[in-house]
């Protein structure tokens, strides 16, 4: 086990979240034969979100809905070459699109994803703004999609040479 993947793992180190602008797009290399972290959370509203508890959570117990998240960590490409590690948030539909893109043969070995972010469009076809946006200045609603582009070996992450 790597350091980064060992203080991950007891929490020492939280990786920056994927972050992509709308109409973007991007490469990530993933390890296929790693476990999503699973994430519960609480939407709290103002007070922020807190992560269910499982069983007997007081929180699931007052009815206050749960959001289902998967972790992957992935490597993003910066620009070429260069590799950022970060964090990317999963929702179980996305987590199912993103496991398809990433199929190669074995569960070993790493793939390299297309990340798009597209704009969701209304009728009109304008972007589709969130409950308490606007047409003008968003936020807006958007979907990724994933992509194959590929296998690579375990060497062709390390950028350190």
């Amino acid at each position: 086990m790597s350091l980064l993947n060992y203080a991950k793992s007891i929490g020492a180190v939280r990786l920056p979240s994927f972050k992509l602008e709308d109409g973007g797009e991007c490469l990530v290399y993933t390890d296929r034969g790693q476990t999503p972290d699973h994430v519960a959370l609480h939407n709290l509203g103002p007070a922020g979100k807190r992560r269910c508890k499982g069983e007997g959570c007081s929180l699931c117990e007052a009815g206050v809905a749960c959001r289902e998240n998967w972790i992957v960590t992935v490597d993003r490409q910066v620009s070429e070459g260069v590799l950022s590690p970060c964090s990317l948030w999963l929702t179980k539909t996305q987590l199912g699109s993103f496991a398809q893109a990433s199929v190669g043969g074995d569960d070993g070995g790493s793939a390299i994803i297309k990340i798009s972010k597209i704009p969701e469009l209304d009728d009109d076809g304008r972007k589709k703004p969130k409950t308490g946006g606007s047409l003008a200045d968003g936020p807006y609603w958007h979907r990724y999609q994933f992509a194959s582009a590929g296998s690579a070996d375990n060497d062709d992450l390390n950028t350190d040479d």
